[in-house]
């Protein structure tokens, strides 16, 4: 082999993007909620009080929660004025469901932000987080998308567990490649995550099972440790797909092991040739 077949192996190789391994990326995922803890729970605390509001807003109208109803149309209503009809019981869930459309733009546009987050992306986090309702077309495509997902795993999930799971994880990114290629249609979006998540579903379902011990210890804090994990396994999550992301789009083989970017030794140095 010459020396400029050897350099042309050489930058073939460069073009190959080999994602951090699991350990890297959670470590990467720590760095990242550093100075973001407060913006992550402002934005969480906005979207439960809008969903807390709109949930309240059908009780507003027919006068009763959605617990008290049940109970009526059960027979186990005690001492419940029991004055309602099956028609305001229909039109109160119809209406739970418009309202539920309504606030899914705002959970796709929260985990938008945190990939901004992660790449360093200083945009506004209000404007993002609010993005799915700039347009009708970027509305309507949110909401198709969370519900094609939300059906696609349902039907999964109704033939086996474990496929329900599989599905749930391989079209998992779709809410960042909402963001990445606002181009894509419903389906395509879809059919992108799941081309990204390749070889890489089992990968992150251990990465999330790594975060077991951490769930049990937080119910031991009373809930308080979950105000620093929550962000650490967002974060985690978001800095996955970016990895198999940018491996996606090198070509690289998601089946190959995993390994970490290292630093050449001398005796590559060596036969290394700058074109």
């Amino acid at each position: 082999m010459n020396i400029l077949e050897k350099s042309v192996i050489i930058l073939n190789m460069d073009n190959v993007y080999t994602p951090l391994d699991n350990k890297t990326i959670k470590l990467q995922a720590r760095t990242y909620i550093r100075g973001r803890l407060w913006q992550f729970w402002s934005l969480l605390l906005v979207i439960s009080l809008i969903e807390m509001a709109a949930n309240y807003i059908p009780e507003l109208i027919f006068g009763r929660s959605i617990n008290e109803i049940g109970a009526i149309l059960t027979g186990s209503a005690e001492n419940i004025p029991k004055e309602i009809s099956y028609s305001s019981f229909a039109w109160y869930y119809v209406l739970n469901i418009v309202l539920t459309l309504l606030l899914m733009p705002l959970n796709v546009g929260f985990s938008q932000n945190t990939l901004l987050w992660t790449r360093g992306v200083d945009e506004d986090k209000w404007k993002v987080l609010f993005s799915g309702f700039t347009s009708a077309r970027s509305f309507f495509k949110t909401i198709g998308t969370v519900l094609l997902y939300t059906i696609l795993c349902s039907l999964w999930a109704i033939l086996l567990v474990v496929p329900g799971i599989i599905k749930g994880i391989a079209y998992s990114m779709y809410p960042y490649i909402l963001r990445d290629e606002p181009e894509l249609s419903v389906w395509q979006t879809l059919k992108k995550s799941d081309e990204i998540m390749k070889g890489y579903k089992g990968r992150f379902f251990t990465l999330m099972l790594s975060f077991i011990g951490w769930i049990i210890l937080g119910a031991f804090t009373f809930g308080i440790l979950y105000v620093w994990l929550v962000p650490y396994m967002q974060m985690s999550a978001v800095k996955f797909y970016d990895e198999v992301r940018r491996s996606y789009y090198n070509g690289a083989d998601p089946a190959r092991p995993v390994v970490n970017e290292e630093t050449p030794s001398d005796e590559n140095e060596s036969d290394d040739v700058t074109l």
